[in-house]
């Protein structure tokens, strides 16, 4: 049994108001289409032939525009953007993120489970990785992590080439992030992306700090009371999250976290 394998390339697709994740199957004959926009302008992901691209769209506002005009009928030239689309390319729209996948992503809930609390669970996790012809396996060697360099974190989805998070890495396995730099406007994609990473099923610290004389659009961690707490579906082996905060708001967070993660304690930065 496979519990899940797809084969490659496919779409990760994360509902931003719920923090759901389904999985897209990629048709070389059609596009998938990734936001819709004024005058049948889409976004979307297509294949040419040989590679796959996401094309998207930037507006060239008219002088008049008006910002807070965001229904007007003509938004400007729509200007193409085109990317080729490696493992971790991402687009999102208002409601959802899509992550394009180059590999296949074998999935087992029990294993993942374990890896946080037995020794061994690695080794297993990573031999029945292998049988499902998954490259992650290859990853959980730790002397050929090594040797790839950076390269070889292609798991990580193209998070650690953002510049936005610190990952403290064991045995190819996310244990820790540190979220200092996320502006607001990416904070929710961001915090949606780490809790489906399959790297971080074992993860057991989330810090969320400003950094030391960071401008205020800069955020300081989600506020305690927000619904994006609440729709992130942290891994079950999560302990301790730091953020930013006074005593009272860091309190109502950890009685947020508490419902779905027990033994998760919060603190201040």
């Amino acid at each position: 049994m496979t519990h899940g394998f797809l084969p490659a390339p496919w779409i990760k697709r994360i509902d931003l108001q719920t923090g759901e994740a389904t999985a897209l199957p990629l048709d070389p004959a059609q596009r998938l289409v990734t936001a819709q926009h004024v005058r049948e302008v889409t976004d979307c992901f297509e294949f040419d032939g040989v590679s796959w691209f996401h094309v998207g769209h930037r507006w060239a506002r008219p002088p008049e525009f008006d910002e807070g005009d965001a229904e007007r009928e003509d938004p400007g030239e729509a200007i193409v953007d085109r990317r080729w689309a490696i493992h971790g390319t991402t687009a999102s729209s208002r409601t959802a993120l899509f992550t394009f996948m180059e590999y296949p992503e074998a999935r087992h809930p029990q294993l993942e489970s374990s890896l946080s609390t037995e020794a061994s669970a690695l080794f297993v996790y990573a031999d029945w990785l292998e049988e499902q012809g998954d490259p992650y396996a290859a990853a959980l060697n730790p002397q050929l992590l090594k040797e790839r360099g950076p390269a070889g974190h292609w798991f990580l989805e193209g998070l650690d080439r953002t510049g936005l998070i610190e990952f403290t890495l064991r045995d190819a396995l996310v244990r820790e992030v540190m979220l200092g730099s996320v502006p607001d406007t990416l904070l929710a994609e961001t915090m949606h992306r780490l809790c489906h990473l399959r790297a971080c099923v074992a993860l057991e610290h989330v810090s969320m700090q400003r950094p030391k004389n960071a401008p205020r659009w800069l955020s300081a961690g989600a506020d305690a009371t927000s619904e994006l707490w609440r729709q992130c579906r942290w891994p079950a082996s999560l302990r301790r999250v730091t953020v930013s905060g006074e005593k009272s708001a860091t309190e109502a967070l950890e009685k947020v976290l508490r419902r779905t993660n027990p033994h998760v304690s919060v603190g201040s930065a």
